[in-house]
């Protein structure tokens, strides 16, 4: 006597949900590069039919369990990459220490513009002054011969420092 009997396909029974790049971005609330990034860690359980990369949703979830437990990872006090985390935070607060002295010495645009002004206006001030000193110490030249080259001299500084200072 024989008997035959019904096979089942296990297939059949419990069909694996396979997913894409697309879809596991969809499902954990994801941009496509960040789901492509953490797809590196699962193993590709299929290719599909234009070499799409498919994934069984289980090796997701475990993926994704083991990247929850490596985000909650700190370092125990006394260790060595407590230590290395303690440098570093020293090495950064030093740093933010140094930048707040930097933005005190920062000055404000109009602040400088004020004071480029002012320096201008005083060298002008002292070009005043030397178009009636230096025609004595002028050699060769007579007072009236030297005086109107030094004031055209000076006509050319001041338009040079107005340029300047117009373009700061």
């Amino acid at each position: 006597m024989t008997t035959t009997s019904n096979r089942t396909n296990a297939k059949t029974s419990k069909s694996q949900k396979l997913l894409g790049i697309n879809d596991v971005a969809q499902k954990l609330d994801m941009t496509y590069h960040e789901a492509r990034n953490f797809l590196v860690r699962v193993p590709v359980a299929k290719t599909g039919e234009r070499g799409a990369h498919l994934y069984r949703l289980e090796d997701i979830t475990k993926a994704r369990e083991a990247n929850a437990v490596e985000a909650s990872n700190e370092a125990q006090p006394g260790t060595k990459e407590w230590h290395e985390v303690e440098k570093i935070r020293r090495q950064v607060e030093k740093l933010d220490v140094e930048l707040e002295g930097m933005r005190g010495k920062v000055l404000d645009r109009e602040d400088v513009r004020a004071g480029v002004m002012a320096i201008c206006q005083e060298f002008a001030k002292h070009l005043d002054e030397q178009e009636a000193k230096l025609p004595p110490l002028v050699a060769g030249l007579t007072p009236t011969e030297a005086q109107p080259i030094i004031a055209q001299y000076n006509t050319k500084v001041r338009d040079a420092l107005s340029k300047y200072a117009a373009n700061y």
